[in-house]
C-alpha cells in the first residue's frame, strides 16, 4: 500500500499541540480521480482515530491522451470532494496549469490544520493552495530528481511554493537536492514508493524452467522518460547477435518517441561460402512512416545564482532512411 506515514507524522505533531478532538487534513491530489491509482493510500486512515481527512480530486481528468471521470466518492477513511478544474490540459503545459475554482470555499468549510499537496511544486494548483492556506501547515510531496530551470512562470511558482512549504516529503536523495537548490530550507522526510500488495505479489507456483534455446527476455515497468535510458536498450537490441525480446509497460512524455523507434525494420541473412566462416547481409529501414522525433541529446550544467542548473538538448532524428551492411567472418 502506498506510504502515508511521512505527512501523517507531521500531522500528529500539530495535533499534539492542538486542543481539537480531531486533526483536520485536506489532501489535494489529481491522481485521486482514480480509486486504483490515487486513493488506496488513504484507506488506512479509516482505522486511525483522531483524524478528519478530506481528499480533493478533479471530476474529470486528461493525461497522456486518456480521458478519465472520477470514481464514486465512497472511499473509506476520507471525505471525498470531487470538484471541477479549469485549464486541466493546455498545449505545452500539460496538467500543470490546472486549478480548482472552488478551492477557497472548500478551505473555508473544512478549516484544515494541514494541507497536503500530491502535486508538483511548480503547478498552478500548488500556488493556489499556498496562497489560500491561511494558518494551515503546507506539506508537499516531490518526485522531481533532475535539476533544470523551468520556463516562466513555473520557475517563479516553484520558488514561491517551496518558500511557503513547512515540510517536504521526498522520494529520493536526488529530489532532496533539487528542492534545496531551489531555496527550500525546511525539514525533509524521505518516503518511498509503495506497492499495492493486492495487485503485485509473488506467484504461488514455482517458475517453469525456460527452454535451452529460448530468447533472452527483458522487461521494463515504469515512467517513459528520455532520462530512463530506454533508447540505449533499444539500440543494444539492434546489435544483438542472439534473439532478444523486450517488453515495455508504462506511460509518459517519451511514449510517442519510443513508438517511432520501434518502426525501424531490420533484416538479416547469413550464408556460408568456401574459405569463409560466414557472410551476413544486413539491411535496415529506419523510420518507416517518416515521422519527426528526437531520441537522443545532451545535457549542459553550470552554476547560476549560486545554484546548479542543468539544461537538456535534443538531436532531431532523420526521416525515412536505410542502411546496408556486409559482415564477413574469415
Amino acid at each position: 500500500m502506498h506510504s502515508c506515514q511521512g505527512w501523517l507524522a507531521l500531522a500528529q505533531g500539530y495535533w499534539a499541540v492542538s486542543n481539537q478532538s480531531k486533526l483536520r487534513i485536506l489532501s489535494i491530489a489529481h491522481p485521486a480521480v482514480s480509486r486504483d491509482i490515487g486513493r488506496l493510500r488513504y484507506h488506512p486512515f479509516a482505522e486511525m482515530n483522531g483524524l478528519d481527512v478530506h481528499l480533493l480530486a478533479p471530476a474529470r481528468w486528461v493525461e497522456y491522451g486518456r480521458r478519465m471521470r472520477a470514481d464514486p466518492a465512497d472511499d473509506p477513511g476520507v471525505t471525498m470532494h470531487i470538484e471541477p478544474v479549469l485549464l486541466a490540459h493546455l498545449p505545452g503545459v500539460k496538467w500543470y496549469g490546472h486549478f480548482y475554482p472552488r478551492l477557497h470555499s472548500i478551505i473555508g468549510r473544512v478549516k484544515p490544520d494541514v494541507i497536503h499537496l500530491w502535486e508538483e511544486p511548480w503547478s498552478v494548483v500548488a500556488l493556489q493552495a499556498a496562497l489560500l492556506r491561511k494558518d494551515a501547515a503546507l506539506v508537499l510531496e516531490v518526485d522531481q530528481n533532475i535539476l533544470k530551470r523551468l520556463p516562466p512562470p513555473f520557475e517563479s511558482i516553484r520558488r514561491h511554493v517551496l518558500k511557503k512549504t513547512d515540510l517536504i516529503l521526498s522520494r529520493s536523495p536526488e529530489a532532496n537536492d533539487v528542492v534545496r537548490a531551489r531555496g527550500f530550507t525546511g525539514p525533509i522526510r524521505p518516503i518511498g514508493y509503495g506497492v499495492d500488495s493486492t495487485a503485485f505479489f509473488p506467484k504461488a507456483r514455482p517458475r517453469e524452467p525456460r527452454p535451452v534455446n529460448s530468447p533472452l527476455r527483458l522487461g521494463y515497468v515504469g515512467r517513459l522518460n528520455w532520462e530512463k535510458g530506454i533508447d540505449d536498450t533499444l539500440t543494444a537490441l539492434t546489435l544483438a547477435r542472439s534473439p532478444v525480446t523486450f517488453a515495455l509497460m508504462g506511460e509518459g512524455p517519451y511514449a510517442e518517441q519510443l513508438r517511432q523507434r520501434v518502426q525501424d525494420l531490420r533484416l538479416q541473412y547469413s550464408f556460408h561460402n568456401k574459405g569463409l566462416k560466414e557472410i551476413t547481409l544486413v539491411g535496415q529501414l529506419s523510420n518507416i512512416w517518416d515521422r519527426k522525433y528526437e531520441s537522443n541529446g545532451y545535457t549542459y550544467s553550470y552554476i547560476y545564482d549560486q545554484s546548479l542548473v542543468k539544461e537538456n538538448f535534443y538531436f532531431p532524428m532523420a526521416g525515412r532512411s536505410f542502411m546496408i551492411a556486409v559482415n564477413v567472418k574469415m
